[in-house]
């Protein structure tokens, strides 16, 4: 049966993004700028830690003390990309708690959609029980992403230092989690199965900790404010169009120009540079102002859906060889690319 690892992955964001719909029926817009926090967040990281991996050979050893350093560090970025939204973002200002934990939402859920969207490909998966703790773990990793999220928009509603320590006491302790928990197993020569179930069955326990604390936390936060925003999805729509249209005609028209892979990055760079101020001047010409937030998440998606349609065609061998890192480095140096163009953009307009 094909896809049925991403059909877990959607699963695990979908049972929260019900069980949330349920509770405080989370608003569209501030959930994909939760969303876009964590694409920003995730581009930056993979597109680092590959040019230190290639730098630094020894810290891509995964059996040594600096390559859990190394990932520990650089996913703090996630930290940083959801203090800057929450700071800067001027339409995530005056939320109330349901308006910030919805922001946090957006950002746990859209990581399993986009791993989900990133693993539909062509390979055969037997259905088994470990299909089921793919979407526990998943579902309890959204949970975790979701509390320290919360604990931020908290820390910056309040300025209680203590939520902005756990909540980077929460992101430490799952990365290293996660990094640690399957090598002790692996040392130990505990079977792939048990050592599944044990490692799922501590990540579930860890993120039920969180959410607890994320609840009884909760109080500070004023009723005062809004829990809903504008956003025009017409933006994200034809960004999601258009930037799926610029992927298509780069990626059919680069092999027949025959250059090198560093010539080959130096102009696809320089495409969607180029591309990204051009359509920005249409979307701006079109509707009078720009909505970047939109267009944003727009060429995100519109990039990853185009990349993973070509990827459907390279062989099950090829596919089932590499990780989601690798899978994902190609439209993060793109979507990457995209937002250095809005910035430049940006700045040529003030």
């Amino acid at each position: 049966m094909y896809f049925l690892n991403s059909l877990a992955l959607f699963a695990g964001g979908l049972i929260a993004l019900l069980v949330a719909i349920v509770k405080f029926r989370p608003n569209l817009g501030i959930f994909l700028i939760g969303w876009l926090s964590w694409a920003c967040a995730l581009t930056t990281k993979l597109v680092l830690l590959t040019v230190l991996w290639d730098s630094f050979p020894f810290l891509a050893n995964p059996d040594s003390m600096p390559y859990f350093l190394t990932i520990t560090t650089v996913e703090l970025i996630e930290v940083i990309a959801v203090y800057l939204f929450l700071q800067r973002h001027e339409r995530l200002r005056n939320l109330n708690l349901y308006g910030y934990l919805t922001f946090a939402l957006g950002f746990g859920v859209g990581e399993a959609f986009t791993l989900a969207i990133a693993g539909l490909l062509p390979i055969d998966i037997t259905p088994s029980i470990s299909v089921l703790l793919v979407m526990l773990e998943r579902l309890s990793l959204v949970v975790i992403q979701f509390g320290w999220v919360a604990l931020i928009a908290y820390y910056v509603a309040t300025k209680y230092e203590l939520n902005l320590s756990l909540a980077v006491l929460f992101k430490i302790v799952s990365t290293l989690l996660a990094l640690i928990v399957p090598t002790i197993f692996f040392l130990y020569g505990i079977s792939f199965n048990i050592s599944l179930m044990l490692f799922v069955g501590i990540l579930s326990a860890y993120a039920l900790l969180v959410l607890f604390i994320v609840w009884l936390l909760r109080g500070q936060i004023p009723d005062e404010g809004s829990s809903k925003i504008t956003f025009d999805l017409n933006y994200t729509f034809a960004s999601i169009i258009a930037f799926a249209g610029l992927t298509l005609f780069i990626d059919m028209s680069l092999p027949s120009l025959y250059f090198n892979q560093t010539l080959e990055i130096v102009t696809r760079i320089l495409f969607f540079i180029i591309a990204t101020i051009i359509l920005l001047e249409i979307f701006g010409w079109a509707a009078k102002k720009i909505v970047l937030s939109e267009i944003a998440i727009g060429s995100f998606l519109g990039i990853l859906l185009m990349h993973m349609y070509w990827l459907s065609y390279a062989g099950e061998a090829a596919i089932s060889s590499v990780s989601i890192q690798a899978i994902l480095l190609s439209p993060s140096l793109t979507f990457l690319t995209v937002l250095i163009g809005m910035a430049l953009w940006k700045i040529a307009k003030k």
